[in-house]
């Protein structure tokens, strides 16, 4: 595009193009004027419309042509041809044809081979409902009463070492945490520290 130079701030471009499809190219617009089927310089229609594809012959000329089926790339890079001369052995050539059928008809068999059978039994009729079991309680090896006497766990075996928790009083006392700090003012007044074993027999 030239620009005519006469104020500065208001200069008046002039186009080198007769179209905008091109973005004002002339230069490939004038390579292409002689295949086009329009006259550019009729004013019977506008060049807007008639160029609104492009302008042909910019890339062939060749208009009836088909597209090819395979790419530059596929042409320049494929795997070369071999060359007409034996490069292995024929021992070895028959060696590699019988182990890739060997091992194609192994994954074949795998692959397609018959269903397996499933057994379906449940947890409990293979393990406890075997024929001929019959349930026994194990015996004791020492005499206990679950009724009076508190069962051995992590916390009455980690007892000292828990943070938190309300004091111990006795062996048989169960666990619990401390909510003392919940309680309201009213209710914890005139009460004994939360450290206070209040003369217990175990602390």
């Amino acid at each position: 595009m030239s620009t005519l130079l006469n104020s500065g701030r208001n200069d008046i471009p002039l186009s080198n193009s007769n179209a905008q499809c091109l973005l004002e190219n002339w230069v490939e617009e004038r390579a292409v004027k002689p295949l086009e089927p329009y006259n550019i310089n009729d004013d019977t229609c506008c060049s807007s419309s008639m160029f609104k594809d492009g302008h042909i012959g910019i890339i062939t000329t060749e208009f009836d042509a088909k597209f090819k089926d395979s790419t530059t790339h596929y042409d320049h890079f494929r795997e070369p041809l071999p060359c007409g001369v034996r490069v292995v052995g024929k021992k070895q050539e028959m060696m590699e044809r019988m182990l890739w059928e060997k091992f194609s008809q192994d994954l074949y068999d795998e692959k397609n081979g018959p269903p397996e059978i499933c057994e379906y039994v449940s947890e409990t009729h293979a393990v406890h409902n075997i024929p001929g079991f019959r349930p026994s309680k194990p015996i004791a090896t020492a005499h206990h009463d679950y009724r009076t006497e508190q069962p051995a766990t992590c916390w009455t075996e980690l007892h000292e070492k828990i943070h938190g928790k309300t004091q111990d009083k006795g062996l048989d006392t169960p666990f619990r945490r401390n909510a003392e700090f919940t309680e309201q003012k009213d209710e914890f007044a005139n009460t004994a520290n939360p450290y206070d074993t209040k003369n217990a027999p175990y602390s």
